[in-house]
């Protein structure tokens, strides 16, 4: 009984929306087994411009240059 109950407490948690800080603390943390957060980013706004697959990569050698150059004044 007790190794089927340690197997249990090891298990992987799977979580589709991001916790508020306050579930992560009291559900996630204490339990201290890994977690996979999947898709919990599409709506960020990062997501969508630093995207390759909708010219992300553009975007973000604008914002390298702009700042390279800035910063070299």
């Amino acid at each position: 009984m007790q190794q089927v109950e340690m197997e249990e407490s090891v298990r992987i948690r799977r979580f589709n929306e991001i916790p508020s800080a306050e579930e992560f603390a009291s559900q996630i943390e204490p339990r201290n087994v890994p977690a996979v957060f999947s898709g919990c980013i599409k709506n960020w706004k990062a997501f969508s411009k630093w995207n390759p697959s909708n010219g992300g990569l553009d975007y973000l050698q604008v914002i390298y240059i702009y700042l390279f150059v800035f910063t070299s004044l």
